[in-house]
């Protein structure tokens, strides 16, 4: 399970992760945790893309919002993420 922020995702090592485990249908996991700020700036000044959720789909990985306050959304959440990579369904 790998973690990171708003800020690195607009780093070139999120979108080689991302396409390597796609692209090797690795059984891996990734969560965004989001702020709404990216390298000292605003998220909305830092990427045209307004929704994380769908950052994911342009490599063909799923992806999903949870509010991030909601502990049970977010056990379940990382739970059924695991679960789909263990069972090799990382693909949409």
């Amino acid at each position: 399970m790998a973690y990171f922020g708003d800020g690195a995702t607009s780093e070139g090592d999120c979108h080689e992760a991302l396409n390597f485990a796609a692209s090797g249908m690795c059984p891996s996991c990734s969560s965004a945790r989001t702020n709404q700020w990216a390298i000292s700036v605003p998220l909305k000044k830092q990427t045209h893309s307004r929704r994380s959720p769908r950052r994911p789909l342009a490599y063909g990985l799923p992806g999903i919002q949870v509010d991030g306050n909601d502990v049970l959304a977010v056990y379940a959440a990382a739970r059924e993420a695991v679960e789909r990579a263990r069972a090799g369904e990382g693909r949409r």
